[in-house]
């Protein structure tokens, strides 16, 4: 097993638990059950932050560097929201975070565009599709609280399944988590 392989087992598997702990949060918000929203909702962000470094060094490895910005950039959001929740406090993200990854993510852009001299090939649009899947559902769910969010998330994930079945070889483990 390769380095490469070890960190996509490494992002897959603990991206897995992040979604599944993220859906047990969501259903439990739904039945009222606040304690335990919050303790799903804290596993939901520690595994994030678990599988966060591999991801973006995959992303990086396969010249995915819009990925690869868009991915690191939710970091700070994702540590801010994890502390504030532990803390008990409201988990409200403050806008500037959103910024900064936005910020990120167009340098990311800017740097793929020139690696590539323009917008040629597939995977960029796969990256495109991530990134504007993260910042517009993140923008809904977190800034206003709309459900619909989830809908541009759903972009987001098709385009990084995408994104690995573009690569060679095909990265089975990361599409399957998609």
């Amino acid at each position: 097993m390769d380095l490469r392989e070890f960190l996509i087992y490494w992002g897959a598997f603990f991206f897995l638990l992040n979604k599944i702990y993220f859906f047990k949060a969501e259903d439990a918000w739904n039945d009222w059950f606040e304690n335990e929203e919050r303790h799903f909702r804290i596993r939901s962000w520690e595994y994030y932050l678990v599988c966060l470094p591999a991801i973006v060094v995959v992303f990086y490895l396969t010249k995915g560097w819009l990925a690869a910005a868009v991915e690191a950039a939710g970091a700070p959001s994702m540590i801010q929201g994890l502390v504030r929740i532990k803390r008990g406090q409201e988990a409200k993200t403050p806008l500037w975070l959103l910024f900064v990854a936005l910020g990120v993510s167009v340098l990311g852009l800017a740097y793929s565009v020139q690696m590539y001299s323009g917008l040629e090939s597939w995977t960029q649009v796969c990256e495109l599709g991530l990134s504007i899947g993260y910042f517009v559902g993140t923008f809904l769910l977190a800034y206003r609280n709309d459900k619909n969010g989830y809908l541009w998330y759903l972009l987001m994930h098709i385009s990084t399944g995408g994104y690995f079945l573009l690569q060679e070889p095909i990265s089975w483990t990361m599409v399957i988590t998609q």
